[in-house]
């Protein structure tokens, strides 16, 4: 009887570890997860986490400016005719998707005011724009962040 018994607890036993096991070889190691895609550069590859979490319809708290700044479609939300934020790039203005990157400028003095990056949904870490002859001698320029593009100009 006690043979009997142990030889059911072994079977049993043998059917579950058999089961965890069969799940562990079904689900990816991290290495396979994080595997360089085929043509890259490997060692700029290996083990990189993601390059953006966006593009985001919404910045979180704390990327607006604390000083002088302009609220424009660089820095709200998109939203439809009821207020409700599009979350989905594809339902955004034109202008929003074709500039991600933005930044406002005083091209008196080429301070930076306020940066706003939908890619990383956050702000732009040591920008530095390079005045170009097409901005205006006052105010402030809207311009993209990647491109130098004047996109908008505030006067004040």
């Amino acid at each position: 009887m006690s043979w009997n018994r142990n030889y059911g607890q072994l079977l049993t036993g043998g059917i579950v570890l058999a089961v965890a096991l069969a799940g562990c070889a079904a689900a990816p190691t991290v290495d396979a997860q994080r595997a360089p895609t085929v043509g890259a550069d490997a060692a700029s590859v290996v083990n990189a986490e993601p390059a953006s979490v966006g593009p985001c319809a919404e910045f979180p708290p704390g990327v607006a400016a604390e000083g002088r700044d302009y609220e424009g479609w660089w820095s709200s939300s998109p939203a439809d005719e009821s207020s409700a934020i599009l979350q989905d790039p594809e339902d955004w203005p034109q202008q929003m998707r074709d500039h991600l990157r933005t930044a406002l400028v005083d091209v008196q003095t080429a301070e930076v005011l306020s940066t706003y990056d939908r890619v990383s949904c956050s702000r732009i870490e040591d920008f530095s724009p390079a005045p170009a002859s097409d901005w205006p001698e006052t105010g402030v320029v809207v311009l993209d962040a990647d491109t130098g593009e004047v996109l908008e100009h505030l006067e004040g």
